[in-house]
């Protein structure tokens, strides 16, 4: 969203996983993934690979994926809540 001061805008499904994390943490991280990492995209959104276990480093306390060509550790600094 800006590159000064650095911010980054994220959606979440409200009850999810995810959600509960980052409520609970305050910080998250986001990994940047390849079009050759599509299972790992597919795992993470919602449709589980079996036999994958993520490779996971942790970056200022968060973790992220090791494949990711990018990776951001974020802090959360404000929520909104939008309801379909």
């Amino acid at each position: 969203v800006s590159t000064e001061p650095p911010t980054v805008l994220v959606s979440v499904k409200h009850g999810g996983r995810m959600h509960e994390y980052i409520s609970t943490r305050g910080e998250y991280g986001v990994s940047v993934l390849r079009s050759a990492d599509a299972r790992l995209c597919f795992h993470f959104a919602g449709r589980p690979v079996p036999d994958l276990v993520p490779n996971f480093e942790h970056q200022a306390g968060v973790p992220v994926l090791a494949p990711a060509v990018a990776t951001f550790a974020c802090r959360v600094e404000k929520t909104i809540d939008v309801h379909d």
